[in-house]
């Protein structure tokens, strides 16, 4: 895998139709460990979904 042993993160996910989902996924199928985040509260559910569908991908929130 060409990105095995690799970490990213990957923010302002929307929606399984974003540039940045469709970053997030590639990278986990090329092999990398990527964590995700939304804009909001209100987004992070979708998000959320994404990510557990994806055992490579990691979702969260920052608070501040």
């Amino acid at each position: 895998m060409l990105m095995a042993g690799k970490k990213g993160l990957v923010l302002s996910i929307t929606n399984e139709k974003s540039i940045g989902w469709a970053v997030a996924k590639a990278a986990a199928e090329a092999g990398a460990e990527v964590g995700i985040g939304a804009q909001n509260e209100r987004m992070m559910k979708n998000v959320g979904e994404l990510a557990d569908a994806n055992e490579r991908v990691s979702a969260f929130t920052v608070d501040f």
